[in-house]
């Protein structure tokens, strides 16, 4: 079965908080800002969720890589 659209923009979150936390990718790299506006108008207290675990892992690895 297909996928929703609101599971697509979640794994592409999801894969793109993973890369950040395993140091794959950059914050920039990982460039989840347009499937977290989608998921938005799709569902807004999943979107709340997943900003939350963003912004975290961001903080975290701001801490790590110290620009």
């Amino acid at each position: 079965m297909a996928k929703s659209r609101e599971e697509i923009h979640i794994s592409r979150i999801e894969g793109g908080i993973r890369a950040i936390r395993g140091g794959r990718k950059s914050p920039e790299q990982a460039d989840i800002g347009k499937s977290l506006n989608i998921l938005k108008s799709l569902n807004e207290p999943m979107y709340d969720e997943k900003l939350a675990q963003y912004k975290r892992v961001v903080e975290k690895y701001k801490r790590e890589v110290q620009y």
